[in-house]
């Protein structure tokens, strides 16, 4: 509570001191285009000359070569205020909230465990980023193809992370300490969704990979999406089935899925001309391998027969989430994951 009372204290000291920025944060605009984080985040990295991410009604014209007349539908006051307000209370929050719990938490530790599972969050965060490093380098070398590199990404980086998690103690805190590591990685993502204006190398290299079209702001899609689900998974459903399973579901399912479908996927589904045949029995087959694996590494239920065919299962029902038009494949297909395996595996 304290965290958040002083967030507020600093937004409005910061609203009252720069009434230019108030007045740009709060007037409505006659024409907008839709908000996304990259927007955001550079309109509130301008300052006061560049805080609003709404673009005047000629600059979207010229944007998008198209101009039909027709206005979007204004977003409420209120609604304005908390988007904006969002992005600059998080990362304050969570940053006092550390600072006040750090003593609390090194207290709460017994004996070596505080030093075990520092140094397991360090040797991870020292791990991803080697492991990103090398697939960006491959992909801006063109050894392999940037589409591969990205999914490559996506299909590797939160299960091997995940398969480091026996390294952390016992302690209830070690979720909170293991969760740091894609929180470290988040800031990543969000750094390569606006290297289009950076001269940070290794920003511009990790936005490439994970872009589908070379658009740094891509990041901040499904990629940005994904580290997020996998902070969810680490710190709320720590050593679960439900986080070995929605994980295994996002990222070796939906991953494997992509560089099959891309390869062999030929034949495609009737109601998708994305979607093919092949492209969804790997996303079973790399769902329910990793499903098993990561459960029985973390010895999270015991492995059987009946395990195998509640996990395949599951991967055959998510599978056909992934198919469906619902939103984005890194929340509904881990969402969908997570529910069933709470509902049959615990």
């Amino acid at each position: 509570m304290h965290s958040l009372t002083s967030s507020a204290i600093l937004l409005l000291a910061l609203l009252v001191v720069n009434p230019a920025a108030t007045s740009s944060f709060l007037a409505p605009r006659p024409k907008m285009c839709s908000p996304n984080l990259s927007s955001l985040v550079h309109g509130f990295r301008g300052g006061a000359q560049t805080f609003s991410p709404y673009k005047s009604s000629k600059m979207a014209s010229k944007s998008n070569g198209n101009d039909n007349g027709n206005d979007k539908e204004q977003a409420s006051l209120p609604v304005r205020i908390f988007k904006k307000s969002l992005f600059i209370l998080a990362p304050i929050s969570v940053a006092s909230a550390v600072t006040q719990l750090t003593p609390s938490i090194q207290a709460a530790y017994h004996g070596t465990e505080f030093t075990t599972d520092l140094t397991a969050s360090l040797g991870c965060a020292v791990l991803a980023t080697v492991w990103l490093k090398i697939v960006t380098k491959l992909a801006t070398n063109s050894v392999i193809d940037s589409k591969d590199a990205r999914k490559i990404i996506h299909t590797g980086s939160a299960p091997l992370f995940m398969f480091v998690w026996p390294f952390f103690s016992d302690s209830p805190w070690a979720a909170l300490m293991a969760g740091c590591v894609p929180l470290a990685n988040l800031s990543k993502v969000i750094a390569a969704g606006q290297s289009a204006n950076s001269n940070d190398v290794e920003a511009k290299e990790l936005a490439s990979a994970v872009s589908r079209t070379g658009d740094s702001t891509e990041a901040l899609g499904g990629p940005f999406i994904y580290t997020v689900v996998l902070l969810i998974a680490t710190t709320f459903f720590w050593r679960s089935p439900v986080s070995a399973v929605a994980i295994a579901q996002m990222a070796a399912g939906d991953g494997v899925a992509d560089l099959a479908g891309r390869r062999w996927g030929q034949k495609k589904w009737f109601f998708s001309k994305d979607k093919s045949y092949a492209g969804s029995a790997a996303f079973v087959g790399a769902a329910t391998v990793t499903s098993l694996a990561l459960v029985a590494w973390l010895n999270l239920a015991p492995v059987s027969m009946d395990l195998a065919v509640t996990l395949l299962f599951i991967s055959v029902v998510c599978s056909l989430v992934e198919l469906l038009p619902l939103g984005d494949d890194n929340w509904t297909v881990p969402i969908a994951g997570g529910l069933l395996a709470y509902s049959l595996i615990i």
